[in-house]
């Protein structure tokens, strides 16, 4: 967004709101503002220094500011003073931070004014998109994305941070402190403690609304144009929701966060200078639709070739079953033959006389039960493969075949 603040002293709002603290009425705030834009144009805005004894031309760059001829009141003055300090304060600690890097930047919480003035900048120029409830981007990621910018180098935001304000505003019932040690001393202080919002991200629909409010936040903080990475956006799940060919299988979840994380590691090689805006824009604007055409990104989201299109000519170890669920049939050396029935992926010869799926039907994720384990992500005991379960016969336990103590029974009985 164009004339959005990089931090916190360079914020019009900021100014305004500190002006009217320091005693100035709306007139005198407009006046004064009209003049100096923000806190460190007012911190610079004469040659007096705290600690000076003569403040002449500080009190000349208020009546100057003013300029209605009048002499300044003792008011006037006062609130002038707690101004100035003020934004000394303010500007002179942030280039402390600025030049005394820490290994660990803290993350800067934007204040009231500055937050009210992006929504409201935000909501006058996207006109048609929602930005409210469930559609409008937590404070925390809102406060992530200007950390990005103000550390003027691109980072991966994560789905998993891109929570609502409404999710926010509902956990806030709770507050809850940790303790840290201030920097530079060994003393101990309490402070509010982070809540990790959970995203939920398992459907089309669901994952839309948190990669908009994502897209929403990154715009807040000046770091790429709504619009660019929502047309990203619009790409993914074009590319999940298109019919996939005879054979393959649509693009998963996994593979459209790998080739997002791809995007914005070409996006970050390519901004290697700084992300934060310039005279000819945002760095990231400028190259974003080049980079998303690329073939190292698009090809993460091609359709994969299904498991029985690359496996359907396998047999079981019995002769009965294929991978793809036809029914097949393996001739004996015997007089008989034994026609199979289908019954879904052919068991592994580690997990022979395992069985497959539940009772009730529902499959059972074959690496779990392997001596290899499953690395996938797992919810509520089960991956996208399959359920954790012990697939032995009458177990059924939360446990690996390969660890089921029946079945190690079984075994010495034979």
């Amino acid at each position: 967004m164009a004339g959005v603040a990089g931090s916190y002293s360079e914020s019009a709002p900021v100014l305004k709101d500190r002006l009217k603290r320091a005693g100035f009425n709306d007139s005198e705030v407009e006046k004064i503002s009209s003049q100096v834009r923000n806190l460190k144009q007012l911190a610079f805005v004469s040659s007096y220094a705290p600690g000076q004894s003569d403040e002449a031309p500080l009190m000349q760059a208020l009546k100057d500011a003013l300029a209605d001829g009048v002499d300044l009141t003792l008011s006037q003055k006062a609130s002038w003073r707690v101004a100035y300090n003020e934004a000394f304060a303010i500007v002179t600690a942030e280039m402390k931070q600025a030049v005394e890097r820490t290994e660990e930047p803290s993350v800067r919480h934007l204040s009231q004014p500055e937050r009210s003035e992006r929504h409201e900048q935000q909501a006058k120029r996207l006109v048609g998109v929602s930005i409210k409830g469930s559609s409008e981007p937590s404070e925390q990621l809102v406060d992530l994305c200007v950390g990005i910018y103000e550390r003027n180098q691109l980072a991966y935001v994560p789905w998993s941070k891109c929570s609502s304000r409404e999710q926010e505003v509902q956990a806030e019932s709770r507050k809850d402190v940790k303790l840290s040690f201030e920097s530079g001393t060994s003393k101990l202080k309490l402070e509010p403690a982070p809540k990790e919002l959970h995203v939920d991200t398992s459907s089309e629909v669901l994952l839309m609304q948190a990669l908009q409010r994502r897209a929403l936040a990154l715009e807040q903080a000046n770091v790429v144009d709504f619009l660019l990475i929502d047309s990203w956006h619009q790409k993914m799940m074009k590319c999940r929701l298109t019919d996939a060919p005879p054979g393959y299988v649509k693009p998963t979840f996994e593979q459209l966060k790998l080739a997002d994380q791809k995007l914005f590691s070409e996006l970050q090689d390519g901004t290697r200078s700084g992300i934060q805006a310039n005279a000819s824009g945002r760095p990231v604007d400028a190259i974003f639709k080049e980079v998303m055409s690329r073939p190292e990104v698009t090809c993460l989201m091609q359709p994969l070739p299904s498991a029985s299109s690359s496996s359907s000519a396998r047999i079981v170890a019995d002769g009965t079953r294929t991978w793809d669920g036809s029914k097949g049939s393996a001739k004996g050396k015997g007089k008989g033959k034994r026609k199979g029935s289908g019954f879904g992926p052919a068991m592994p010869a580690e997990l022979i006389g395992c069985n497959s799926t539940t009772r009730q039907g529902k499959p059972l994720c074959y690496d779990f039960n392997m001596e290899r384990g499953c690395s996938r992500p797992v919810k509520n005991n089960a991956c996208e493969k399959g359920l954790h379960f012990c697939a032995w016969p009458r177990c059924g336990q939360a446990h690996s075949a390969s660890k089921c103590p029946k079945r190690a029974q079984a075994g010495k009985a034979e």
